[in-house]
């Protein structure tokens, strides 16, 4: 349920609402599920160390304001969320804390705001063109657990976006995504992580391709992490490759997507890690060369067709 006291339609709104919303994570978890870069974004990226049971499609409960003020020039959307709580596993926020959110999305040019969701390819007129910057963090006290044992939720994410219409049937898109998680000494999903996306719509259809990257932190190395508590650290990396053919019937409402991926190290489907239990054969190391980057040199392919339809 939600409430504003004034008009939708007006350049600031402030919007009161409640109930199973988004957490405002990035601004990839914020865009409809049919208008994504790729067939599913960065999920790899975008929701490292939330749990998927407790956050069903990053979504929760909880009480937030959003809205847009400055000319429809500067979004943002923020507030208390339920996250996980106590009953997800013993040790896990035995306090019932809150999760906190807020991202706040700045128009450099042109504007965005003024619907619920970000889309990404928006079939703009010539002219329309949409520049801006998101910045997002997000934080829940002993929300996650490691080998170390229980420790929070931290992330610090950005998102600089690109819509650039040359006329009606040609689009360019283009997505820079930066991301910081802080999630305990030890974790394969405390580190940093970077994604890359461009797509060229012409007429109906959209070549895409995109890159995403993650590297987690090394344990520290004066004494306050064992080793085994360290065992984590870097088998949860990322280095993954996708490209595509978007096919558009109705714009966003019917289109069907072709996907070839490339996936080393943590992924939606393939290959979970670059551990060698997740390795289909173990290859020839060579000489002076660490196992684990041999290692991650193994990929798991795919071909993914998907098609949305709205009715």
């Amino acid at each position: 349920m939600g409430w504003s006291p004034g008009s939708l339609k007006s350049e600031s709104v402030v919007y009161i609402e409640g109930g199973l919303v988004f957490y405002p994570i990035s601004r990839f978890t914020l865009a409809p599920i049919a208008n994504q870069s790729t067939v599913e974004g960065h999920p790899d990226l975008g929701t490292r160390g939330v749990n998927g049971a407790v956050f069903p499609a990053t979504r929760t409960t909880g009480l937030q304001l959003r809205g847009w003020t400055l000319g429809k020039r500067i979004g943002f959307r923020g507030g208390i969320y339920e996250g996980v709580q106590g009953s997800a596993g013993a040790g896990l926020n035995p306090k019932s804390s809150p999760a906190f959110g807020a991202l706040v999305n700045f128009d450099l040019i042109g504007s965005e705001e003024g619907g619920y969701l970000y889309p990404t390819v928006n079939f703009r007129k010539a002219g329309e063109t949409v520049l801006s910057l998101s910045v997002a963090s997000t934080y829940q006290s002993n929300a996650i657990r490691v080998t170390k044992g229980v420790t929070d939720q931290r992330s610090l994410t950005s998102t600089l976006y690109l819509d650039m219409p040359v006329t009606e049937q040609q689009e360019l898109v283009a997505i820079l995504g930066g991301y910081l998680y802080g999630n305990g000494s030890g974790s394969r999903d405390t580190g940093v992580g970077a994604s890359i996306d461009l797509g060229y719509r012409y007429r109906f259809v959209r070549p895409y391709v995109a890159f995403e990257y993650f590297a987690s932190a090394d344990c520290p190395t004066d004494g306050s992490a064992t080793t085994v508590q360290c065992a984590a650290a870097h088998t949860g990396d990322s280095r993954n490759f996708r490209a595509g053919l978007d096919f558009y019937a109705n714009k966003n409402l019917n289109h069907l997507q072709l996907e070839f991926s490339l996936n080393r190290g943590q992924s939606s489907w393939g290959e979970q890690s670059v551990a060698a239990a997740n390795a289909g054969y173990v290859p020839k190391i060579p000489v002076g060369e660490p196992a684990a980057t041999s290692l991650a040199r193994t990929a798991s392919k795919s071909l993914l067709l998907h098609w949305h339809v709205s009715f």
